[in-house]
């Protein structure tokens, strides 16, 4: 099941998840063998990168299976957390 966290991704004005529900998330999608892939959609910047920065890491901290990305800058950035 792929989702959006609040400001990174195309549906930001909609009732999207919370930062602080990500591990409920994917602990709930993996008790049910579900896939759990995180979108980031949007072209992020520059003043957005801390945000970002702490919504993967959280990612990680959740033990997400995969990231939809949409903006370069983000590939590289997700790079350097490897």
């Amino acid at each position: 099941v792929y989702f959006g966290v609040e400001a990174f991704n195309m549906r930001m004005f909609s009732d999207n998840f919370k930062l602080e529900d990500l591990n409920k998330i994917v602990e709930k999608c993996h008790d049910n063998n579900i896939l759990a892939y995180m979108t980031t959609n949007v072209i992020v910047y520059e003043n957005e990168l801390d945000l970002l920065n702490n919504v993967l890491d959280s990612a990680v901290e959740a033990e997400i299976d995969a990231i939809i990305i949409h903006d370069i800058g983000v590939i590289e950035t997700v790079k350097e957390k490897d």
